[in-house]
């Protein structure tokens, strides 16, 4: 579970990724192509850009901006811990 704005995004074990406002209204769910073993919030305020990174099991970290798939990096290996800043 991270925050990013002002929502908060959780990992579920059912391999989507859901965004809940404080109140706690989902906004929207997505689901992921394999199970979500990591999550962290990339703010780069010098492109006034929040990311979200959601590391998967098939070795692949995807970048989302909102629900929108931003980027996709293949790894190596599976990443179990993600920390940014």
């Amino acid at each position: 579970m991270v925050r990013s704005n002002n929502n908060i995004i959780v990992a579920c074990m059912d391999s989507t990724l859901a965004c809940y406002t404080v109140n706690g209204n989902c906004i929207w769910r997505i689901r992921t192509p394999a199970s979500i073993t990591a999550l962290a919030a990339l703010d780069i305020e010098t492109l006034n850009l929040s990311l979200v990174a959601v590391a998967l099991e098939n070795r692949q970290i995807h970048f989302y901006n909102n629900k929108i798939l931003a980027d996709i990096i293949e790894t190596d290996d599976v990443i179990t811990s993600i920390k940014y800043g």
